[in-house]
Order: structure tokens, then C-alpha cells, then sequence
């Protein structure tokens, strides 16, 4: 079984089960099985900044507001997920490809360089 994760994101608790692929907040489990198959995830790191929640998949940036509405943010992408990361209201989110991605600023969707797909941004 995969480790639970835990954060804090818009003044409320989330658990990322991994092996259930949901995550649960106020004890309601948010069904996250269409993008978690394989169990890869990452929360975002607490934020007092987030208004929603961040999850990271291999292949998709999730966003889920507190009644539990998930909205896809980015898909397409391709590698392990790094915990994303909300800073002033800007979510930044990177993957094991090498790519990233910013809500603010341009370009959105960035190649890191000197970054070879399958290397460790932790």
C-alpha cells in the first residue's frame, strides 16, 4: 500500500489515498480514479495562500475546490509528480519530463533547463 499524504489548502485538511484514488476532506471521499490508476500523486504543499486544492498526477494538474468540484488544469504531461506549490496566488507545478507549469506569467508551460526527463526535482 502507498503512504497516505496530507496538506492543508484553502483553511481545510486533505488526504491523498493513493490506493483508494480519491482524496478526502470533511470525511467525504472525492473519487479521483480517472487519473489516478496507478496511484501516482502529489498534494500541494500547505498553502495559506490556496483557495483550492493542488494534486499532481502523471499525467494531469488537478484542482478541487472545497465542495469538491475537480477541474482539470493541465493534462498531458508525462512523469512522476512533484507536491505543487502555491505562492501569492500563482500555482507552479513540475513533472519527471522536465516540464512545468505557472498560473501566472508567460509562458504557462515551460521545459526546465538542463532538466533530463526521469531526473528527481525533489
Amino acid at each position: 500500500p502507498g503512504p497516505l499524504d496530507v496538506t492543508i489548502a484553502a483553511g481545510r485538511w486533505w488526504v491523498l489515498d493513493p490506493d483508494g484514488a480519491r482524496v478526502l476532506h470533511d470525511g467525504a471521499p472525492i473519487d479521483l480514479s480517472e487519473w489516478l490508476d496507478d496511484g501516482e500523486g502529489a498534494l500541494a504543499l500547505p498553502s495559506d495562500d490556496a483557495r483550492e486544492l493542488m494534486v499532481a498526477t502523471d499525467t494531469a494538474l488537478l484542482s478541487i475546490d472545497p465542495s469538491g468540484t475537480v477541474t482539470e488544469l493541465v493534462t498531458e504531461r508525462s512523469g512522476t509528480p512533484i507536491a505543487p506549490a502555491v505562492v501569492d496566488d500563482c500555482v507552479i507545478a513540475v513533472w519527471g519530463d522536465g516540464g512545468a507549469w505557472r498560473s501566472c506569467g508567460e509562458p504557462q508551460i515551460v521545459t526546465l533547463p538542463g532538466f533530463v526527463a526521469g531526473d528527481s526535482a525533489e
